[in-house]
């Protein structure tokens, strides 16, 4: 059997970030490690269930039979949009090199796969994944295959007492370690034998030179890019003010009903775009707000204008973001909104952050090559 590395992910979910950080980490292996690559084509229900179509999910049993009428309303205007998006994410999954599926964490890779590359993303959130899943903590690799953890999300303060000392235990069979967020390294460091690195996400793994490839003219020009992750009425005041201000265009990846909310403003809803239209659209926009980590690495990677609003709790993935990329004055607190000297600069970013990245990225290959490098050995030896 040809010897492979896998990678284990959270590739499937109709992501942008997600998506997007798959693809670029196994392209950089591809190109810098091995080109015989894998995907682990993993799909557990809590990673598809959040984006089915399902108009049940609207209800709430308290509704009138007015307000469901609306939500139906609402869904039917959405369904076309979503169907766009599906379709594209799912073509967007034909550039990946996908193993066969797994729909549930009882499997085993056989011993072709001389190692796991387990990150990035909150692989280890047991928030997200509904406990601890053993597919992102090791399980599925064997013995004599090593064991990589490549800018792996913890997105929680602390583990529970109850699975820490499963956590710690499984951790401990991995043979390096690399975690997204610095406040991570507190959490696992230790209960662990081995030092923890940082790494950057895999969308600054690769040079902006790979990302420039992708990018295509889009049926826009002078707008204001918004993409909330969470609900923030602050985004969207910022967005409508500094529209009227200087007389832009709101394009907004959300809801489609999004028209109606200004009536003096021109504005359109971009719910249906798939991810390479994701890093078009940014890579275009005089300013984009936003609440999203992997928004704020394209907006420093096309060195466009941007704020990141922070959200109330658990803003960690983006401060440590900021901190490597010096823009701290490019983040707008929970609860605040733009103030009148950033509305006044807006559009004018005071450096090109990307270049703050360099030292970070430089150790995160650095790392990956330290860590993989005896695979090469094997797989040139073994032809």
């Amino acid at each position: 059997m040809k010897e492979k590395i896998g990678i284990a992910t959270f590739h499937c979910a109709e992501n942008y970030g997600a998506y997007l950080q798959a693809f670029a980490l196994c392209n950089w292996i591809q190109d810098n490690i091995s080109p015989d690559v894998r995907i682990i084509n993993y799909r557990p229900s809590y990673l598809k269930e959040p984006y089915k179509i399902s108009f049940k999910s609207r209800f709430k049993t308290n509704m009138s039979f007015v307000q469901k009428c609306k939500v139906f309303i609402a869904f039917c205007a959405e369904v076309p949009y979503r169907l766009v998006r599906k379709l594209k994410f799912r073509r967007a999954e034909h550039k990946l090199p996908l193993t066969g599926e797994y729909a549930s964490a009882d499997f085993q890779l056989d011993e072709s796969y001389k190692g796991i590359v387990f990150g990035s993303d909150q692989i280890w959130n047991i928030s997200l994944t509904k406990g601890i899943d053993p597919v992102y903590f090791g399980a599925i690799a064997t013995n004599h295959c090593k064991k990589v953890a490549f800018a792996a999300s913890i997105g929680l303060s602390e583990y529970p007492d109850e699975i820490a000392e499963s956590v710690a235990e499984m951790l401990n069979q991995f043979d390096y370690i690399g975690v997204r967020e610095r406040e991570s390294v507190a959490i696992i460091q230790p209960m662990l034998s081995r030092q923890v690195s940082v790494n950057v996400d895999p969308v600054l793994l690769v040079e902006r030179s790979y990302w420039e490839q992708f990018k295509r003219q889009v049926d826009a020009r002078d707008y204001i890019l918004v993409y909330c992750v969470r609900s923030n009425a602050n985004i969207m005041q910022d967005a409508y003010r500094l529209a009227k201000m200087y007389n832009k265009t709101i394009l907004h990846f959300g809801d489609p009903s999004i028209r109606p909310m200004f009536s003096d403003v021109e504005a359109h809803s971009l719910s249906y775009s798939g991810p390479f239209d994701f890093i078009n659209y940014i890579a275009q926009a005089d300013i984009i707000l936003t609440d999203s980590f992997h928004a704020t690495c394209f907006s420093t990677i096309f060195n466009r204008a941007f704020f990141t609003y922070l959200s109330e709790t658990r803003s960690e993935r983006l401060r440590t973001l900021a901190a490597i990329g010096k823009f701290s004055d490019r983040l707008v607190e929970w609860g605040e909104t733009l103030k009148s000297e950033n509305i006044l600069h807006a559009f004018h970013p005071e450096e090109d952050y990307y270049q703050n990245y360099r030292v970070e990225q430089r150790n995160s290959q650095s790392y990956l090559e330290n860590a993989l490098k005896g695979l090469i050995d094997e797989t040139d030896k073994n032809g």
